[in-house]
Order: structure tokens, then sequence, then C-alpha cells
């Protein structure tokens, strides 16, 4: 798992992703997994633009 964390968080949106994952994991220990997929993708269709113009 650390091998793949270090090769997929780059930069500081992944890193702050990752860290709301956990937290939200660690706090809310039902939520269920398509959530947060569905959270973080909306998340990089906010962010790409705004990233990468």
């Amino acid at each position: 798992m650390i091998v793949i964390a270090r090769r997929s968080i780059v930069d500081w949106l992944t890193i702050a992703l990752a860290l709301a994952t956990v937290l939200l994991l660690w706090r809310f220990r039902k939520l269920q997994e398509p959530v947060l997929v569905v959270a973080a993708a909306l998340v990089g269709l906010i962010a790409y633009p705004l990233l990468h113009h």
C-alpha cells in the first residue's frame, strides 16, 4: 500500500483528497465506498479545469 501511495500521491490536490478520505472514513465508519468515489470524481471534475487552464 505504501508503494502505491508513493506513486499515486504526487500533488497537493491528491494529498488533500487522500487526507479527506481518511478523515471521512475515520469519522463515518459505515460510509460506503461508492459515495467516496463519486465525491472524489466531483472534486476532480471541478478542480481539473481550474488547474489545467
